[in-house]
């Protein structure tokens, strides 16, 4: 328990409790005067109490986000992953609130962090082509967001009693939709197309919904095209690997990601980066993948034309098992492909897309097959969450929300109306033989403006009313005549 000391006229809460290190420490906190002292200590001992008093801690805002980086970061980030979220700490973390403590780091803190983030300057501004002068709002976003990460951690090992990053006022970002083909031009692009491979990777692009990483990963042992597979209609593959480049001291470092094979690089020797055959981004979990019959005939030709060239090669062919990749058997990079697919529209003069453009086109064609089966789109893309489907391609669902609307209209309103139109005729009828009922009508449409608003309402219902009356008096009359 807490206790009040006087020392030299002034007051002091002194406490013990266990450090961040494991270390029993006492503390002394100054007060103003004894009221303060007095509700200092109350605080302390409700706290401990209530089991939610946390321990003073001096650690700076960077040698948490140190620790938390080798605790969590190691583990649970890739290497791309890991490689942008050190960049961001240490471009616009460390050297704006790198020294401030974390204990008292507060809501408004971050605000003003925040905003401070919007007038500093880009680190890749006139280093990078068309970089903007001061940091993104997606770029705080990205900041951000780590730094909610980081706090939900420390909140969990009781280093601070709230994430103050969430809620936090953000920049406006503008969200820009990526430029996509239709499958009219894709159809188009494949019937001009004279490049071999490529043809071959905007065929499974587009048809099997892959990234060029998992695409250029793609093993023969996970390509399911024998005859008892076209027989069932069961072509498929299994994309469980992915291509990445990563720098060669991450390697070992990193846990989350588990490495197949690592290929000498073409590069210059003093290279820092190898590029890698690797687990997927997923926590490595593989994906099933249906194909088309033409797609899965493609590949069994093109499997045919491989293996004729295994033969000629002989030992200088480098088997690696890979479905794509050069004559001699060596691995592609994404970077080749993607300078193929730009020069192609350049030369044939097709609109402006990049390759990864291709998956987007093919997640939005499955979805309006399947009139927006997101389950079933998410399984053949990979995506996380179905949330991610429902954000990045919105716009598809929003076009089957108004076909809905149309048929909405024409199921509903449209067949009541005609309901309505055939009452008014008949009503109409009524009233050409019946003087007395024309000058009923005239008499209550003269009483004020509160029929006028309502004269259609009124009018069809008083008529409808006139008409039961009248079939009743009519069987009436009909009954006491029988």
């Amino acid at each position: 328990m807490a206790s009040i000391t006087n020392r030299k006229g002034k007051y002091y809460v002194v406490y013990w409790f266990d450090s961040f290190d494991g270390k029993r420490k006492q503390k002394w906190e100054q007060c103003e005067n004894y009221e303060e002292a007095i509700f200092k200590k109350k605080k302390i001992e409700d706290e401990v109490n209530n089991q939610v008093f946390l321990a003073p801690n001096n650690q700076t805002i960077r040698e948490f986000l140190e620790t938390f980086v080798e605790l969590y970061g190691t583990k649970h980030w890739g290497f791309n992953n890991y490689k942008a979220n050190t960049g961001l700490l240490n471009n616009y973390v460390y050297p704006l609130i790198g020294d401030k403590k974390i204990q008292s780091f507060s809501t408004l803190n971050v605000d003003q962090y925040i905003n401070k983030l919007t007038k500093t300057k880009n680190v890749n501004y006139g280093v990078r082509k068309n970089a903007p002068q001061y940091v993104s709002p997606n770029t705080i976003k990205s900041v951000v967001k780590l730094l909610r990460c980081a706090w939900r951690q420390a909140l969990r090992w009781e280093v601070v009693k709230k994430n103050v990053f969430i809620d936090c006022n953000l920049p406006y970002c503008e969200s820009k939709e990526r430029e996509i083909w239709t499958a009219t031009e894709i159809q188009h692009a494949l019937e001009i197309c004279e490049d071999q491979i490529l043809y071959l990777c905007i065929n499974l692009s587009f048809s099997c919904s892959l990234r060029i990483g998992e695409l250029l990963a793609l093993t023969w042992d996970n390509v399911f095209i024998e005859d008892e597979d076209f027989e069932k209609d069961n072509t498929r593959l299994i994309i469980d690997k992915q291509f990445v480049r990563i720098d060669k001291e991450m390697i070992g470092v990193l846990t989350k990601d588990e490495i197949y094979k690592q290929f000498d690089t073409q590069l210059k020797r003093e290279c820092k980066t190898a590029l890698v055959l690797k687990s997927l981004k997923m926590n490595g979990k593989a994906r099933t993948v249906w194909i088309p019959r033409t797609v899965a005939y493609m590949l069994k030709e093109w499997k045919k034309k491989q293996n004729d060239i295994k033969k000629k090669l002989g030992s200088i062919y480098d088997d690696n098992n890979l479905v794509i990749c050069f004559e001699d058997g060596n691995p592609i990079e994404k970077t080749n492909i993607e300078k193929r697919f730009k020069k192609f529209i350049k030369v044939n003069n097709l609109r402006e897309v990049v390759f990864h453009s291709l998956r987007h086109s093919s997640a939005t064609y499955k979805l309006k097959l399947s009139k927006g089966d997101i389950k079933a789109t998410q399984g053949d893309t990979g995506h996380k969450s179905a949330d991610m489907i429902t954000k990045r391609y919105a716009h598809i669902i929003d076009e089957d929300r108004k076909v809905n609307a149309t048929k909405f209209e024409d199921e509903f309103y449209a067949s009541k109306e005609t309901e309505e139109k055939d009452d008014v005729s008949e009503l109409l009828d009524v009233l050409k033989n019946n003087d007395a009922l024309r000058e009923q009508l005239k008499r209550m449409l003269s009483l004020g403006p509160f029929f006028h608003r309502n004269l259609a309402y009124i009018t069809i219902n008083l008529l409808k009313i006139v008409v039961f009356l009248t079939m009743a008096g009519r069987n009436e009359f009909e009954s006491n005549r029988g």
